[in-house]
């Protein structure tokens, strides 16, 4: 599994197990309206705390670079 999808794919099982036992037209309407968003949310939550992670990674490097000049 995908670090970018945990949030995601908990929120799709979450509406399995409760789709197992709310089947109906409403099922269907919740689904579209709330589960199929957060989904995306979820998604979109996940990749900005991944680019969040990568930059600050790279800002780590560059003070550490920094650091050195003028430990030097």
């Amino acid at each position: 599994m995908s670090s970018k999808r945990v949030l995601a794919e908990k929120v799709e099982g979450s509406w399995s197990k409760l789709n197992k036992q709310w089947q109906c037209k409403d099922a269907d309407a919740f689904r579209r309206l709330y589960i199929v968003g957060l989904s995306e949310a979820a998604e979109t939550f996940e990749e900005a705390c991944d680019n969040m992670k990568n930059l600050s990674a790279d800002l780590e490097k560059e003070l550490k670079l920094i650091e050195q000049s003028l430990t030097n």
